[in-house]
């Protein structure tokens, strides 16, 4: 993640999911071999955005035209923008690993120092998105579990910009309705909200359909 936020594409990159909540909030315990990444429409597509800066599509019919121009270009961007970043880094850090990228997707695949029982694959994936700005978010540490346990081993950290918790939770909640209620709990409580925080947000949360392209208010919206 360092080289990523190091690239000048860096700066309109942020860090989001249930990996989020978890390396960079410290609010869950969870493993996970990937990593959830926004790139800010405003950069990606200034084009359908133009000059007013709120980046939300006005009808449903520019919503509609807005998502299949970031379906074309976003696996382009991932190839041409993002692969080569995580090349070079692999390159200079003389790491054993292979990139391939599929679609909006970016698989490394790397060796493992030992055959392990084959229940988690030996390759991190990238999800890139760009359907959104990512904001509200934040700089954050993140560095590995593993640092400080390990004498004379020097963990690389890195400070991206974060999605902040309560929106990461909001996706979460209103992705499905059955799956909404234990996520409500779960984030506030880990986030030590109060329990008015909790009732506040169920009024403002609108009926959810799974299958619905609005999903909780417009600075939610993906």
């Amino acid at each position: 993640m360092a080289p990523l936020y190091a690239a000048p594409i860096g700066q309109h990159l942020v860090f989001k999911g249930g990996a989020s909540l978890s390396k960079a909030y410290n609010v869950i315990r969870r493993f996970s071999e990937d990593v959830d990444l926004i790139y800010d429409i405003r950069a990606l597509a200034p084009d359908l955005v133009g000059e007013t800066g709120d980046a939300l599509p006005k009808t449903r019919t520019e919503e509609r035209r807005w998502s299949g121009a970031i379906r074309r270009r976003l696996p382009g961007w991932v190839a041409e923008a993002v692969q080569p970043v995580i090349a070079k880094a692999l390159s200079v850090e003389g790491l054993a690993a292979s990139i391939r990228v599929e679609g909006e997707k970016l698989f490394i695949d790397y060796e493992t120092m030992s055959p392990g029982s084959g229940y988690v694959a030996p390759s991190v994936m990238l999800e890139f998105g760009a359907r959104s700005t990512g904001e509200p978010a934040s700089l954050r540490d993140v560095v590995c579990e593993a640092a400080g346990l390990i004498d004379g081993v020097t963990f690389p950290a890195a400070q991206p910009r974060v999605m902040d918790a309560e929106r990461t939770f909001w996706e979460k909640a209103t992705a499905s309705r059955d799956t909404g209620t234990m996520w409500l709990a779960w984030t506030m409580l880990a986030l030590q909200k109060p329990p008015s925080s909790i009732a506040n947000l169920r009024k403002l949360s609108p009926a959810i359909s799974p299958c619905s392209s609005q999903r909780g208010p417009p600075s939610a919206h993906l």
